[in-house]
């Protein structure tokens, strides 16, 4: 009982504080895009790239359009694990991921379990 009172009064301000300290990852270093221009913006970045590239990065845009935050982020952090991206790709992918990270942030604060699952496991990690 006392654990589903901290998960679900106190483990979304946990997560809450616990990104605000994470000024030295990657996601807090690149000014937040507008959700509205992340899936031109990648496209754009990735359209000349080899094809398995190209796959990813439709396969994050449709996660990402079809709100499904947990799983977008999940495709960026594949993404940006490629040694093989521009420095313009990497780039897009960075914007996105500050923004997906923003979109999974609230989902998992709406009690989206999958994106409490995801944060849980990328603050973790870090």
């Amino acid at each position: 009982m006392k654990f589903k009172l901290f998960h679900s009064c106190l483990g979304p301000v946990f997560l809450a504080g616990a990104l605000a300290g994470c000024s030295k990852s990657g996601v807090n270093s690149v000014a937040v895009m507008e959700p509205d221009k992340v899936a031109a913006t990648v496209a754009r970045a990735f359209e000349k790239a080899p094809d398995h590239a190209k796959q990813e990065a439709t396969n994050f845009i449709a996660a990402f359009q079809g709100s499904e935050p947990a799983t977008a982020f999940a495709q960026l952090e594949k993404i940006s694990a490629e040694t093989n991206l521009t420095s313009q790709q990497r780039l897009a992918v960075a914007k996105a991921m500050q923004t997906a990270f923003k979109k999974m942030q609230t989902a998992a604060q709406s009690g989206d379990s999958a994106a409490q699952q995801t944060m849980h496991h990328y603050l973790s990690t870090r």
